[in-house]
């Protein structure tokens, strides 16, 4: 039996793997190592206590001061000390340590101190020993660098999935050290989940014809997690994105659409396949915006009353929340939360399911959901389509919550998230539609409701997620790799800037290109991007972010033959590279002989300039205000002011097939063009 003799331990750090250097070093997953720690007491100045004096006869030793702690060994002690308790394997003085990660999931540790890793990430250790324990120290378990992501076992990145039929998704996990990782808690993510979802499995299921691009992602805190102060350090703690996989599921489906307005205190709904237009539906409130949900059930009316929630399949009013007034911005894709922003309050309202299940047959039934605020002020937001994430840009400032880590705030610099083009709300004639003292409808009939849904600045989430575009007199990216040093952490750190202004934007669907444009100079900016998947960069242990490098197309490309007295939107399609362009105009120097709606698509080739072309719109239409895409890309529905009517454009042909009226109309009876739209996917035989 060993029996140990020591001086009583003030204190234990522990000693997780170094390298050479002497800075922390991850083990492989399934590689082991063996613990140490380093060893104090507490200097009295009592014989027997701590290690005496140094020996004159050893003037290397240095002269310990009364009161401070001794170090008694430890991996790092140099030179040893006097009378004995001096070492550099600590087992060897004081005895085996009982060592205890925080997250097993990370490391285990046997009862002789040889540490096993497990699945990605870091961990805090503690070490105990007789009556003295510490948890100052940390375990890394190299996190992945790549994550090859393939059609089942086809070894390609495309691939076809029909109704009934899984698709099963492979992802090859390789970490820093070359090995291969298993057994990883991947979240996989879908461009396109309302037609075309994934699972936390990797399997791929079609509910509607569409094109979905698919990743996997190694997302902390469920993949590669770390504690807070170490997030970054080896590249734990941050996000590692795939490849992209593209699949397809065959057939066509009819839409049907709802059109609303600010103008209006009804919405319309409208069967495409039919050709049938409903009647209007009377709203407790006039609206300030309007989203659905992604599944087509529910329909989310913002006012400054009241959050006020419709089935989308009987068109009923099902909940009215006053508890949550404002402006909807967002609807999470796994409909777990509602965005609402109260603009006269300066408030954020995350409002979910009172189930917590983020099922929205649940949530939108009940006028007692959970919610919470935060303060703040936002034009424009976007979830990422895990929705985990959900950023939202108001002048000069970036807003971020995430599921885990809550809310953060980003200070933006001089230029950046920023409306140039044009001041807004707008309270002349110039901006959409016809009567700018009517919208914003700030009236006497309906006050404190003065949100401009096509104000700038605006947003885009890159595809994959890796990052958000701001628009403003400078075009910027912010990326989620952090910045890491020895003393700071910035975790959403600047991962681009071109000097471009822009006033709204898209991604296209494939990644490589954002798609935007501004009011003044009147142009479309198109910015070639690269989105780095793999593992975030790191620097001597530490992460350091990582750049876009954006190039812009080889020409920016005039928008002046439009006349736009405001850009609307960008919108591009979920399949498709084109992307539409929405604007406002003077009717008195609108385009003659039909309307234009302009249409770009962008180069193959990075840096090359796309085309762009025009569909010519019937009728009396003086401006194409507002569009939104058939949940196939097939059709491209416009909301023109002038005729207020519903333009269907094929995206085949980029030519109009049909128009439809609405008959939406102001509080007085007066037609009012749709502003809000919104489109449920429907499968057909």
């Amino acid at each position: 039996v060993a029996v140990y003799s020591y001086p009583p331990i003030s204190s234990l750090t522990v000693q997780g793997p170094t390298a050479s250097s002497g800075q922390p070093a991850c083990i492989s997953q399934g590689q082991t190592k063996q613990l140490d720690a380093t060893a104090y007491c507490s200097s009295t100045g009592l014989t027997g206590q701590c290690p005496s004096p140094p020996n004159p006869a050893n003037p290397a030793v240095p002269a310990i001061p009364v009161g401070q702690p001794v170090q008694i060994c430890g991996p790092s002690l140099t030179p040893p000390l006097v009378n004995g308790y001096g070492a550099t394997d600590c087992n060897n003085v004081i005895g085996h340590i009982n060592y205890t990660p925080s997250n097993s999931s990370v490391v285990t540790i046997d009862q002789n101190g040889v540490a096993t890793a497990q699945d990605p990430g870091a961990t805090v250790i503690s070490g105990n020993v007789s009556t003295t324990g510490s948890g100052a120290g940390y375990f890394y378990t190299c996190p992945p660098k790549s994550i090859a992501l393939t059609v089942g076992t086809t070894g390609t990145t495309t691939g076809t999935v029909t109704p009934n039929t899984p698709q099963a998704l492979s992802a090859v996990v390789t970490d820093v050290n070359n090995h291969v990782i298993t057994g990883l808690p991947l979240s996989y993510v879908s461009t396109n989940p309302t037609n075309i979802a994934v699972n936390s499995a990797g399997s791929v299921t079609s509910l509607f014809p569409a094109t979905s691009y698919i990743t996997a992602v190694c997302q902390p805190p469920t993949c590669n997690p770390a504690p807070i102060n170490v997030r970054g350090v080896l590249g734990t703690g941050t996000p590692i994105m795939s490849n992209f996989t593209v699949l397809n599921s065959p057939g066509q489906d009819s839409t049907y659409i709802w059109v609303a307005s600010p103008n209006s205190p009804y919405f319309v709904p409208i069967d495409y396949s039919t050709g049938t237009v409903g009647n209007q539906v009377k709203l407790p409130y006039q609206p300030n915006s309007m989203m659905e949900d992604s599944t087509g059930s529910f329909l989310y009316f913002g006012s400054y009353y009241e959050l006020m929630v419709y089935s989308a399949v009987t068109n009923t009013l099902t909940a009215q929340i006053p508890t949550v007034p404002g402006v909807v911005l967002a609807v999470a894709p796994n409909n777990a939360a509602v965005l609402v922003n109260d603009q006269e309050r300066g408030l954020f309202y995350l409002y979910s399911p009172t189930t917590g299940t983020g099922t929205s047959t649940t949530s939108a039934s009940s006028s007692s959901g959970i919610y919470s605020s935060f303060h703040g002020i936002g034009q424009h937001a976007a979830f990422t389509p895990d929705g985990q994430t959900v950023y939202i840009v108001g002048q000069g400032v970036l807003y971020i919550h995430n599921t885990f880590t809550g809310w953060s705030v980003e200070p933006l610099p001089s230029g950046q998230g920023t409306g140039n083009s044009v001041t807004c709300p707008a309270t002349n004639s110039s901006s959409y539609p016809n009567d700018g003292n009517v919208y914003p409808p700030d009236t006497p009939q309906n006050p404190n409701n003065s949100f401009n849904t096509f104000c700038a600045p605006d947003l885009a989430v890159t595809v994959p997620s890796s990052a958000v575009f701001l628009t403003g007199s400078q075009t910027s990216a912010y990326g989620q790799c952090p910045e890491v040093t020895p003393t700071t952490i910035v975790n959403y750190p600047i991962a681009g800037t071109i000097s471009n202004i822009t006033d709204h934007m898209a991604s296209t669907a494939n990644g490589e290109h954002i798609v935007a444009a501004s009011t003044n100079p009147p142009e479309l900016t198109d910015i070639s991007v690269n989105v780095p998947t793999g593992a975030c960069p790191t620097n001597a242990g530490l992460t350091t972010g990582f750049t876009f490098n954006p190039t812009l197309s080889s020409n920016q490309i005039s928008l002046a033959a439009y006349n736009p007295s405001l850009i609307d939107q960008v919108i591009t399609s979920t399949a498709l590279q084109e992307a539409f362009i929405t604007y406002s105009t003077n009717a008195a120097t609108a385009p003659k002989g039909g309307a234009l709606l302009p249409v770009y698509q962008p180069s193959s080739v990075p840096g090359n300039a796309g085309a762009l072309s025009s569909v010519i719109l019937s009728g009396s239409a003086t401006a194409p205000v507002t569009g939104i895409f058939s949940p196939d890309n097939t059709l491209f529905y416009v909301g023109t002011s002038g005729d207020n009517l519903l333009h269907i454009i094929s995206t085949q042909s980029l030519t109009e097939i049909k128009t439809l009226n609405p008959g939406l109309t102001d509080i007085n009876g007066k037609p009012t063009p749709p502003v809000f739209l919104a489109v449920k996917p429907r499968q057909t035989s």
